[in-house]
């Protein structure tokens, strides 16, 4: 697909993939996989997917949070809210974003920078 956009829930599909862009979502939730996408910025609330991974640009969404992994992504930027997350690791780039905090393990990530609050963190 292109486009996923303006919808209110998106939830319990096994995969979304090799979309061009998801955004303005207002809830992304209960999925097993978002992958291989190229931008996914806007939406509302990103919560209870099993796995966020290679997807070229996460940013300026609201809330991510209660993921189990957020892994080999290339940019997560500008986002409010990152937390409750178990794994972040192996992404490229993670900064400009408001807050990181009570995550699990935060490891193997090549770039966490210009951050505003990074805190209860497990693991980094």
């Amino acid at each position: 697909n292109k486009n996923i956009y303006s919808n209110k829930t998106i939830y319990s599909n096994k995969n979304i993939y090799s979309n061009k862009t998801i955004y303005s979502n207002k809830n992304i939730y209960s999925n097993k996989t978002i992958y291989s996408n190229k931008n996914i910025y806007s939406n509302k609330t990103i919560y209870s997917n099993k796995n966020i991974y290679s997807n070229k640009t996460i940013y300026s969404n609201k809330n991510i949070y209660s993921i189990k992994t957020i892994c080999s992504n290339k940019n997560i930027y500008s986002n409010k809210n990152i937390y409750s997350n178990k794994n972040i690791y192996s992404n490229k780039n993670i900064h400009s974003n408001k807050t990181i905090y009570s995550n699990k393990n935060i490891y193997s990530n090549k770039n966490i920078y210009s951050n505003k609050n990074i805190y209860s963190n497990k693991n980094i």
